[in-house]
């Protein structure tokens, strides 16, 4: 038979609600990031299709040519990589970068 007293109960609940306390807030905070993460996302998307139309729009109106001829410089997105991509490259980094290299064996 297990004896449990009323401390070791009361200590129990309070790591339980601190711990629970901790890790809500740990998420909210990865939410917080990834709806940023969605949002900027969002923004260079519809970027790269209003730069797409404008563009198209030019290709169109121009009857003897299908490229654009223009003296002024159209304004252009740099490509950037999706924020999938960044994570995927920061993560790989940080597992290789805890990686010690083999020592060589003494003969």
């Amino acid at each position: 038979m297990v004896f449990v007293d009323q401390t070791y109960i009361t200590v129990a609940r309070k790591t339980e609600a601190a711990y629970h306390e901790q890790k809500v807030t740990q998420l909210e905070r990865m939410i917080k990031h990834l709806t940023d993460a969605l949002a900027w996302e969002h923004q260079q998307h519809r970027a790269r299709l209003l730069e797409l139309e404008t563009v198209e729009g030019h290709i169109t109106t121009s009857p003897s040519s299908k490229t654009i001829q223009s003296d002024t410089k159209q304004p252009t997105l740099k490509a950037h990589p999706s924020s999938r991509q960044k994570w995927s490259q920061v993560r790989k980094h940080h597992r290789h970068h805890g990686a010690t290299p083999a020592l060589p064996k003494a003969g």
